[in-house]
Parts: C-alpha cells; sequence; structure tokens
C-alpha cells in the first residue's frame, strides 16, 4: 500500500486494522498487505500521524517519509501484530536541510494517565533518520533538534533472544536569527525507553549540545550501544558533544558493548545522574576545544557502574576535532 499526498498529510485511525488519511484518502486497510510487504505513507510536506498503525503480516515494513517534518502525536502507536516489522520514519526527504521528525508522547499525561508514542517491531529494525539517504544522512531541525523523542517506547524484541536495530541519525542546523547565528540539538530523547538489539544515535549539534539523553532507559541483552555526538557552539552556547543526565540508564546485560564519543569547545562528554549496568566493555571518549579558555574532554558526575565483566575505558584529549 503507498499513499502520496502533494501537501501536508494528517493520518487517523478508524479502527485497530485501518487508518483513514486526509486530502481525500479514507479507510485503506493496513491489515490487507501480504507477508513481505510494506505500507508506505509519503508526504510532499509534513506528515502527521495521530492514530494507530498496525500491520498483521511478518516480515512487513512501516515506511512513512516527508519533505518537511514528520510527526508522531501522543499516545500513537505503531505495531506488529506478528512480526517481525522494519520501521523508517524519515524527514526531510528532499535533502533541502530543513525537516525533523518528532515523538511527542506524554509520560505523565496529566488527569487523563500516560500518552505515550509506541513502537514495537517484534523483532523489525528501526531507522528514525532523514535526508536522501536515512541510512547515511540526517533528519534536519532549526531551532528544534533534528529528531526528538519524548514520552515514547521503542522495543525491538522479538522470538527468542532476537532482537531489532535501533538507528537514529539528527542534526540541528545553523541559522541566522535577528540575534545573531543560533541553531538546534542534533538529537534529543527524554522520558523514554529504548529496548533492543544493536543501537546507533549519531548527532550534530549547533548550540549547546549535540545528543541530549534525560531520564531515558536504553536496554540490550547483548548488542552494541554506539552514541555519538559533535557540538558546535553558536554565540553563547556552550557546545557539549553528549550531554546524558537526569536519572537515565544503560543496561547492557552481561555481553553488551557500550562506546559513548562526543565532540565539543567545551566538553567532548558531560554525564551525570546516569548508571551503567553491566556490559563487556565500556568506552568513554571525549575531545573538547576551549571556550573562554576553559574546557573538559569528560566531565563526570554521579556515574554508577553496576556489576558486570570488567572493561572500561576513558580517553579524552583537548584541541582535537573529529567526524561523526
Amino acid at each position: 500500500i503507498e499513499v502520496f499526498s502533494g501537501g501536508s498529510m494528517a493520518v487517523s485511525s478508524g479502527s485497530a486494522n485501518t487508518f483513514s488519511v486526509s486530502n481525500g484518502f479514507s479507510l485503506l486497510d493496513v491489515a490487507a498487505n501480504r507477508a513481505g510487504e510494506s505500507a508506505r505513507l509519503t508526504s510532499n510536506s509534513d506528515l502527521s500521524v495521530t492514530g494507530n498503525l498496525t500491520l498483521t503480516q511478518p516480515n512487513a515494513r512501516l515506511d512513512l517519509r516527508a519533505t518537511d517534518n514528520v510527526r508522531i502525536a501522543p499516545g500513537v502507536s505503531l505495531l506488529s501484530a506478528s512480526g517481525p516489522m522494519a520501521v523508517t520514519l524519515a524527514a526531510d526527504a528532499d535533502a533541502s536541510g530543513i525537516g525533523s521528525v518528532t515523538l511527542q508522547g506524554s509520560a505523565s499525561g496529566g488527569s487523563s494517565g500516560p500518552q505515550l508514542v509506541t513502537i514495537e517491531t517484534r523483532g523489525g529494525n528501526v531507522l528514525i533518520s532523514g535526508g536522501a539517504d536515512p541510512l547515511t544522512d540526517f533528519a534536519n531541525g532549526s531551532f528544534d533538534p533534528g529528531v526528538s523523542i519524548d514520552g515514547s517506547v521503542i522495543d525491538t524484541r522479538g522470538a527468542g533472544t532476537t532482537a531489532g536495530s535501533i538507528t537514529i541519525r539528527g542534526q540541528g542546523r545553523a541559522v541566522n536569527d535577528e540575534v545573531g547565528l543560533i541553531g538546534g540539538g542534533g538529537v534529543a530523547l527524554s522520558n523514554s525507553t529504548l529496548t533492543g538489539g544493536d543501537m546507533a544515535i549519531t548527532a550534530r549539534g549547533n548550540n549547546e549540545w549535540a545528543l541530549r539523553i534525560s531520564n531515558t532507559t536504553l536496554t540490550t541483552a547483548a548488542g552494541v550501544v554506539d552514541l555519538r555526538g559533535i557540538a558546535q557552539a553558536q554565540g553563547n552556547d556552550a557546545g557539549v558533544g553528549v550531554l546524558i543526565s537526569d536519572a537515565s540508564r544503560i543496561n547492557l546485560g552481561t555481553a553488551g558493548r557500550l562506546t559513548l564519543a562526543g565532540n565539543g569547545p567545551t566538553a567532548g562528554l558531560t554525564l551525570y545522574d546516569l548508571t551503567i549496568a553491566g556490559g563487556a566493555r565500556i568506552t568513554l571518549a571525549g575531545q573538547a576545544g576551549s571556550i573562554g579558555g576553559s574546557s573538559a574532554p569528560t566531565v563526570l558526575w554521579g556515574v554508577g557502574r553496576t556489576a558486570g565483566t570488567p572493561g572500561l575505558v576513558i580517553t579524552g584529549a583537548t584541541g582535537a576535532s573529529s567526524t561523526a
């Protein structure tokens, strides 16, 4: 099933197995797709999903792409009923440098309770990115991050010990404003849970941070977790490659491996109130330049590691540079 819109597109759910699309499309049966086929929604402007989408056949693909922005509303679920299902959320399809991806859930939800965004693939991979080739390009934000995930659950576990990968790629562009040159962060994760196999998050930022993770848990049983951020400061912003805080946690099991790599004018890595549990090997690599004569490759506050296989490596250098 493929639906294309020349303007903005809004998707809302009619029932568990159907969805309706504005601009004249209605009641397209997502459950009718055969095994191995895909449901693809493409917008030549913004794509907003406000209702649940469920694919019932195994080895299916759910592909949501927009020339501009992709928005997933609070409470929306993208689900596989049998799995595995590959999911792609890709903005900025025309590679103009404008187009971000937002999963805007709510962990608290106020009086109505939590309104989480949920993606469950039953072993399929998840790709959240943008550009002409989402595997190598980025979703692009200006004042907002290229990728923003809040109040969300992404779970790629399948049958037995299998689990799909989770790949997130976002960057913030430098923008000329009336106050001068400012920019956005690359990837922001907050109040969320990501569970799967290998995880790769790559961020480039043009403000105080490139990759920011707060009150979020990442869990893999035996995969490789690779988190990278390169920040360029704009105006008075500090510029930190990777910033992790607010009771965040990374669970690696006994065989998982973690790499945290950051580059920024002030600090490559700034980690506080973070717990790293288990892991066969953990590498923290920070590179920093200098702002106001002060810089630190890696800054650690309240970082703990629970019992696990030995193997912790911390590296750092000032005045160095790298590319993600």
